[in-house]
């Protein structure tokens, strides 16, 4: 809370994108399935998180987390997730 109002919880827009490379290890679907998916090409950013509402790596199109669709600690989280990536491809960019 800023000042009396409720401050949003995805203050910026915040884009999570999936590099070429992706080796379905599975980190990112296991800890947060609310943000990615696993399909038969590797890890995708759910449908359901994007604000277009399409599943792919999100690598071209770059759109943004829907406003709200992650509270405050899933957003931190978001941030260990990418930087745990055995083999790098997750971007989290505001």
């Amino acid at each position: 809370m800023i000042g009396g109002v409720s401050a949003p919880l995805n203050p910026a827009p915040l884009t999570v994108w999936i590099a070429d490379g992706c080796t379905r290890c599975h980190w990112c679907q296991h800890l947060l399935p609310t943000v990615f998916v696993d399909t038969p090409e590797g890890s995708r950013v759910r449908s359901e998180a994007r604000r277009d509402g399409g599943t792919c790596t999100n690598a071209t199109a770059r759109s943004p987390l829907k406003e709200g669709h992650l509270d405050a600690d899933s957003l931190a989280f978001l941030t260990f997730v990418a930087d745990g990536c055995p083999v790098r491809v997750i971007n989290v960019e505001r």
